[in-house]
């Protein structure tokens, strides 16, 4: 995170949204420590219903309105993972 106070901005904006994609956060900015690597300074772990809806939010006009927000505020990388059948 680079400017907490923006980014304050983007998740006010982002939360509801991912909301409506079902996303549910299981872990968000917590202390992180590295298993092997670097690890990152910051990690959010969230949960979809589906991959597709993973990929609809990402793809969605309102989330791409925020991303100059999100990267003003945050050195973001984001990944998507197809989760493992239990």
């Amino acid at each position: 995170m680079t400017d907490a106070e923006l980014y304050k901005l983007y998740q006010s904006k982002a939360g509801p949204l991912q909301s409506q994609y079902s996303a549910r956060f299981i872990a968000q900015g917590g202390k992180v420590e590295a298993f092997a690597g670097e690890p990152p300074k910051r990690a959010v772990v969230a949960v979809f219903d589906s991959l597709e809806k993973a990929q609809a939010l990402r793809d969605s006009a309102a989330y791409k309105e925020l991303i100059a927000v999100r990267d003003k505020a945050s050195k973001y990388r984001g990944y998507i993972l197809e989760g493992a059948a239990n």
